[in-house]
C-alpha cells in the first residue's frame, strides 16, 4: 500500500486499510494500530506486520 498511497493523507488511509486488513485477515483493525500503520504507509514505509489469526 506504500507505494500506492504515499504522499496521502492519514484519514484518508484508514478506511482503506480497515477494508484491506478485513479481507486478508478476515478481522478489524483499530486504533492506535490503525492511525500508526496508515501514518507509515503515507511517509511511503515499508513494514511487516504479524498476524495471528484463530
Amino acid at each position: 500500500m506504500s507505494s500506492e498511497f504515499a504522499g496521502r493523507l492519514v484519514e484518508d488511509i484508514k478506511p482503506v486499510l480497515q477494508q484491506r486488513w478485513a479481507g486478508v485477515a478476515g478481522g478489524s483493525i483499530r486504533d492506535p494500530e490503525l492511525s500508526e500503520y496508515a501514518a507509515k504507509i503515507a511517509a511511503g514505509e515499508t513494514f511487516d506486520v504479524k498476524v495471528n489469526v484463530r
